[in-house]
């Protein structure tokens, strides 16, 4: 579980990796900041997906 949210290659990084430039392109380019936003949320679900999984007790992917 812990490899999937730490590290340079986990999905909080992956999430935040989108989530952070969004910001920036929100005013000039709002078409690009729903793109990124859109990503980012794919990755939180993920990220809910792997926490619920674990409360339930069932197996991860």
């Amino acid at each position: 579980m812990l490899e999937q949210f730490g590290g340079a290659n986990g999905e909080l990084a992956a999430a935040l990796q989108y989530f952070t430039p969004a910001f920036g392109a929100k005013q000039p380019h709002s078409d690009k900041y729903d793109m990124l936003m859109d990503i980012h949320g794919v990755h939180q679900i993920s990220i809910q997906m792997v926490i619920l999984q674990k409360i339930n007790k069932q197996p991860c992917f």
